[in-house]
């Protein structure tokens, strides 16, 4: 992301905060908390949310509040007054979109009775739509280890896919997790273009046995279809190298093929 960013001329500042900022004319003069300063045209100041809960009487029926005012509810989403739920960013949790219609097909499936479901917001993909998008869905490999898993990572440059090459998008990769005792698909990564897109695959795929992703059946080429290659990689013990020439051998089976089957073999044998 920092190397896309810099080829735009946008400068990346990490470990640092801003510490004030003052207008002087058209122009923006702001200190970082590191000593350093800077001069800008435009300032964006992203101020966050907060839940809109005061005011409603909550209280009064029993809804227990935090001290950001978000209501409390249990691993179903229902808060301390039965029969009320609550879903997306009045609760506590995260406060995203994603969450928001999670957390409402979890409410209405509870509220009617039946099976209850509990919240796994490991299921629930996080996008940042940035000049190259990062997704993410699951566990970390920092996060697996505190959960107790023994995690294995599989990483896949976009270099491997020949649908990347051919549109020479080659930034980015699919990093995908499992656990190295139950062979479960745990979490994963993917930074690069679409990445918002594919990374609903590998949240389908949350939970699974990493044999059942590696034999699934993708459309070639395809970025998607990196997870499996990350997979093998790991498997074979091998290097990128690997993931290129299986990517390069998928391109020649299903387009070179084909292409000399109808330009040239089939012509000639119309001819003889």
């Amino acid at each position: 992301l920092e190397a896309r960013l810099e080829r735009l001329g946008v400068e990346g500042r990490t470990g640092a905060r801003v510490a004030a900022c003052r207008v002087q004319g058209e122009r923006a003069q702001v200190s970082f908390d590191d000593g350093s300063a800077g001069e800008y045209g435009l300032v964006l100041v992203a101020v966050g949310r907060e839940p809109n809960s005061a005011g409603l009487g909550l209280e009064q029926i029993g809804v227990r509040l935090n001290a950001a005012g978000q209501l409390c509810t249990d691993a179903f989403l229902e808060t301390d007054a039965p029969g009320v739920y609550a879903a997306g960013d009045v609760r506590e949790g995260p406060m995203t979109a994603n969450a928001a219609l999670y957390d409402a097909k979890l409410v209405v499936a509870n509220a009617l009775g039946g099976e209850r479901l509990r919240a796994n917001y490991f299921k629930v993909p996080f996008v940042v739509n940035s000049a190259l998008e990062i997704a993410t869905v699951g566990l970390s490999e920092a996060q697996a280890e505190d959960a107790g898993f023994a995690p294995r990572v599989a990483r896949s440059s976009f270099g491997a896919s020949a649908k990347a090459r051919a549109r020479h998008d080659y930034d980015g990769f699919i990093e995908v997790v499992h656990g190295l005792e139950t062979g479960q698909l745990l979490g994963g990564c993917i930074v690069g273009s679409e990445a918002g897109e594919q990374i609903l695959l590998l949240g389908a795929a949350y939970g699974i046995v990493e044999e059942g992703l590696a034999v699934t059946t993708f459309f070639n080429p395809t970025l998607p279809q990196l997870g499996t290659l990350g997979w093998y990689g790991r498997d074979l013990g091998v290097n990128w190298l690997w993931a290129v020439w299986l990517s390069t051998f998928h391109a020649v089976v299903s387009i070179a093929i084909p292409i000399f089957l109808m330009e040239w073999y089939w012509p000639a044998l119309k001819g003889r």
